[in-house]
């Protein structure tokens, strides 16, 4: 299966995810320039579903 279908049964069986720092750190730097609109744009679709995806303060660490 694929990360994203992990994060998609949790989400419908509202559990916790959980990730590691250094896999946070290595996705933040992975962007580039001619990504950094899709980025944006997956920015704004996070706002519009805070009650599915939860606050980023909700967040496990």
């Amino acid at each position: 299966s694929r990360p994203s279908d992990a994060i998609a049964l949790a989400l419908r069986a509202d559990c916790p995810i959980f990730v590691d720092m250094d896999v946070i750190y290595a996705s933040r730097n992975s962007v580039t320039n001619d990504e950094e609109g899709q980025a944006r744009e997956e920015s704004s679709l996070d706002e519009e579903w805070p009650d599915v995806i939860g606050e980023t303060g909700d967040l496990a660490m």
